[in-house]
């Protein structure tokens, strides 16, 4: 009589949506920056900030200006390096064992 073969065990889908806490941290110094202009009621200054932030881009005079990404484009940035080397060394993995829902 044949052996019976092991059939190799299916998954069913990912394991859920995982939220990359080091890029979304990156986010929190340029959205602050921003609250700070909608709480004094400059909703217009809140937006040129947030372009200023991410772009570098000053609308209203166009301008170029690299001195304020520092508050936002480049605290994604490394939050996206931060979470490339966090997974390239394991540490989301041994998160996920834990259980915990976020992947750094």
């Amino acid at each position: 009589m044949a052996k019976a073969r092991k059939v190799a065990k299916r998954r069913n889908g990912g394991r859920g949506f995982k939220i990359p806490l080091a890029v979304v941290a990156g986010f929190i110094p340029g959205v602050g920056w921003a609250a700070e202009a909608v709480q004094a009621g400059n909703w217009t200054g809140a937006m040129e900030r947030l372009s200023l932030a991410y772009t570098g881009i000053r609308p209203s005079p166009f301008t170029i200006t690299a001195g304020y990404l520092g508050k936002g484009l480049y605290p994604v940035l490394f939050g996206f390096l931060a979470h490339s080397l966090a997974a390239r060394f394991g540490v989301n993995r041994m998160i996920g064992k834990i259980g915990l829902p976020i992947e750094i």
